[in-house]
């Protein structure tokens, strides 16, 4: 599976939001991005295997969240 350059792009984002707010974790959630942005970050983040990752889902609404965080932090 190749990595479009756009979700590279998306992805070195991530990592520099990650390192500039010293943040360990945060969220990505569907009411901010849709479920298969969702799930396409995910997979490109377990194709790199630069950061933690887990999706869960929140029962009340439905929604997906993905927290993504620094293997390093």
């Amino acid at each position: 599976m190749s990595v479009s350059k756009e979700r590279k792009n998306l992805l070195v984002l991530v990592d520099e939001a990650l390192f500039s707010f010293n943040k360990a974790w945060f969220d990505i959630s569907t009411e901010e991005f849709s479920r298969e942005e969702i799930m396409d970050l995910y997979n490109l983040i377990l194709e790199t295997g630069n950061f933690k990752k887990t999706i869960r889902t929140k029962s009340k609404k439905k929604a997906y969240y993905m927290k993504v965080g620094r293997k390093d932090a």
